[in-house]
């Protein structure tokens, strides 16, 4: 080969040994095994002696920390003369698309991308091809998204694993079903196991030095959880060498905390910056846009309108501006893989941000495709003000195990776990549970009081229904007579469970009453408030009000009826509260019991028999 082809590879392969070398010296080696003949390794050079390998691994497992490290290896081999094989790192989601050009023509551009000038031809890859070796490493080859031109990109690396014999070919992946057939089937796969306590002591000393490990690190429920996740340790012992407060109980609030402490070093660093705020919900944007068209990368162009576009957020122009070019010039969470593109650095701060979405709207997933949404499910647990809905969808819509994850991110998973157990009790139906109850600590149900719709209905189904009928409810968005129509419907089965219902919507002559029910059982409890009960309903985005409150008790205190339940699935003010313990402590005023939708999802979650939770009610405010 001559050498001035020879020149410019060499020069290639030191780029990549500098930019790889950092990687290289911090990674303790995970054990890898072949899935194939069940044999295990833990170094690199028994993974390059192979020819076509696929290396899977769970998110944080450690996959991109190998293939640098590996790619690392490969060019001081070659540079030293002791392997005929040019490495060639490629990053799955930031390859330059195919122009159906021959494959080492692609290769060169993705080459001379990364070092910023032309410095390889076309002929000098193919001549190397022809008398040495290529070995081209992918990190993240199923980010290659299904869309026509990276489509192209993928038949280039086929054209190059089908066609060339001096190929080599190591690629990482999560999920291996989103690679071509004839590519996983051409290829070696071995799975990255998770670190042991040694490799986990390893990494700690690699990354702390001589100090010694965090007693908070060692001792948290994260770590304990992880299965020896390198990335979370990592994440853990950032927080022990550089914060003095507590670290967080979730993986969701780890990242929260470190995406916002890139946020403000990034900032430090321009003299005009967006906020926090507007730096959060400009993530969560572009996440969503990416996750609905299944791309690893937009245009700047293209993110401007989404940006500017955003009912809740509202970015004015000006910030617009400053976040895109924010994502162009920075290498933070969001980089530019090629010009006028912008992407995220990792994917999983990608996830982390739908998981900031899902949080808030689970119902929203339906606009994602379903592949790839359990990490952003699992964040989306750990972050929502109420994970019930975000556990029951990941049930309902993904796996048991999946939803079994999502309560373990919760600081306190008890009532989140039995939840999900009665789920499960609920699909198996009314054969399954007598025997699965006599084996599990779980708490029964009391049906002897419990009233369906239709004669028959079990305590079980009482409460599946009830269920699905809250996370159902109409939210932000929806009409207020969507919204009102369908909590009155609710409040029709959960209040019906205990008295009859008599009416809905009953116009009286101080006004109308959403629910009017009537006390049948004798039980001394209710003998002084006797007669009907009226119920009142709010399905608002803020909380209940004292004026309406006091609107509640003035028709009460219009009619003969004593007794009111309000029921409010935002809460109530301070005020509204206060104005309602107050008419209790009057003997001469109707009491107004306050139910919020906080308290009617501990009832689902803890399955409490109905009776006791509106005594329970009456007995909190009286």
């Amino acid at each position: 080969m001559r050498s001035d082809h020879r020149a410019p590879l060499r020069t290639y392969a030191r780029h990549l040994l500098e930019t790889t070398r950092r990687e290289s010296v911090r990674i303790i080696m995970p054990r890898l095994q072949s899935l194939e003949t069940g044999e295990a390794t833990s170094t690199a050079q028994e993974i390059l002696a192979q020819r076509r390998v696929l290396l899977q691994g769970e998110p944080g497992s450690g996959k991109t920390y190998l293939i640098k490290t590996l790619a690392a290896t490969q060019a001081q081999d070659f540079l030293s003369g002791n392997s005929p094989n040019l490495p060639i790192l490629l990053q799955a989601n930031q390859l330059i698309p195919s122009r159906r050009e021959d494959a080492f023509a692609w290769i060169s551009r993705q080459v001379n991308e990364q070092i910023g000038e032309p410095i390889l031809e076309y002929l000098a890859m193919l001549q190397f091809a022809q008398e040495g070796g290529i070995h081209v490493l992918i990190d993240d080859l199923d980010e290659i998204a299904d869309f026509p031109p990276d489509v192209l990109a993928m038949e280039s690396i086929t054209q190059l694993a089908e066609g060339h014999p001096s190929f080599t070919l190591t690629a990482s992946a999560r999920n291996i079903s989103k690679i071509p057939a004839n590519i996983s089937t051409a290829l070696s796969h071995w799975v990255i196991l998770p670190f042991g306590e040694a490799e986990l002591r390893a990494l700690q000393d690699s990354q702390l030095g001589r100090q010694k490990p965090s007693v908070q690190v060692n001792s948290s429920r994260l770590l304990e959880e992880s299965s020896g996740n390198p990335l979370i340790l990592h994440l853990l012992l950032t927080y022990a060498t550089e914060k003095e407060f507590k670290l967080p109980t979730s993986r969701a609030k780890l990242f929260e905390d470190i995406t916002h402490a890139i946020f403000l070093r990034e900032r430090e660093r321009t003299p005009v910056h967006p906020s926090v705020g507007a730096l959060d919900k400009g993530h969560e944007i572009i996440a969503t846009a990416l996750a609905i068209n299944n791309l690893p990368h937009l245009s700047a162009e293209l993110i401007r309108p989404l940006l500017t576009s955003d009912a809740e957020w509202g970015l004015t122009e000006e910030d617009t501006d400053r976040f895109v070019n924010y994502a162009l010039e920075r290498v933070g969470i969001l980089n530019s893989p090629s010009e006028g593109r912008i992407g995220f650095t990792h994917r999983v701060f990608y996830e982390y941000y739908i998981g900031r979405l899902l949080a808030h709207r689970v119902e929203t997933s339906e606009i994602f495709l379903p592949d790839g949404l359990d990490q952003s499910l699992i964040f989306a647990a750990g972050l929502a003000a109420n994970p019930i809905p975000i556990i029951t969808f990941a049930y309902k819509r993904r796996a048991l195990r999946l939803a079994a994850a999502c309560c373990q991110e919760l600081e306190n998973p008890a009532n989140a776990r039995e939840h999900l157990a009665n789920l499960v009790l609920d699909d198996l139906g009314p054969h399954f549970q007598p025997v699965l109850r006599s084996l599990l600590p779980l708490s029964g149900i009391s049906t002897q009081e419990q009233r369906g719709d239709e004669p028959g209905v079990s305590g079980s189904d009482f409460y599946a229904k009830l269920r699905e009928q809250w996370t159902s409810l109409p939210r932000k968005g929806a009409s207020n007579a969507e919204r009102g129509t369908s909590l009155e419907t609710f409040a029709k089965d959960l209040f019906g469970a205990h008295f009859k219902v008599v009416k809905i919507r009953r116009h009286h002559r101080v006004g109308e009453i959403d629910l009017v029910c009537e006390m049948e059982r004798v039980d001394p409890f209710w003998v002084y408030h006797g007669g009907d009960v009226w119920v009142e309903c709010k399905n608002t985005e803020n909380k209940a009000t004292i004026e309406q409150v006091n609107t509640f008790i003035g028709k009460l205190v219009g009619s003969r009826y004593k007794l009111g339940f309000f029921l409010s699935a935002s809460g109530f003010t301070r005020d509204a509260m206060r104005r309602m313990g107050d008419a209790a402590a009057g003997s001469a005023s109707p009491l107004v019991v306050p139910i919020t939708g906080e308290d009617i999802q501990q009832l689902i979650a803890d399955r409490t028999d109905v009776s006791q939770f509106f005594k329970d009610s009456v007995r909190r405010i009286a």
